[in-house]
């Protein structure tokens, strides 16, 4: 009783702090990505916002937002483990 118990309470909270800390790791990553993307296309990419009327952006900051938002679109993978036997095999699993 006491592990089900324990169960309950934990894995919602291991749930939240995993989701917490990947959105702030993509955030980190998305900044540092757009810091080096503005090395090289900094006039050219500011030059496109600010004709959409973003002005006072700097490529990191563009880059921390866009990591932020993407945190939020993950994509799950999953697979079926008789599909990859049959890949590794080289047989085919007739079609239904």
């Amino acid at each position: 009783m006491r592990q089900s118990t324990f169960n309950a309470i934990c894995w919602p909270i291991v749930v939240l702090f995993i989701s917490v800390a990947s959105t702030f790791l993509s955030t980190l990553v998305g900044a540092i990505c757009g810091w080096c993307v503005g090395l090289f296309f900094d006039d050219s990419i500011l030059l496109v916002l600010k004709s959409c009327g973003i002005t006072g952006v700097s490529m990191w900051q563009l880059g921390a937002f866009l990591g932020f938002v993407i945190s939020f679109f993950k994509s799950s993978v999953s697979f079926d483990m008789n599909k990859l036997k049959n890949l590794k095999n080289g047989t085919k699993k007739p079609q239904s």
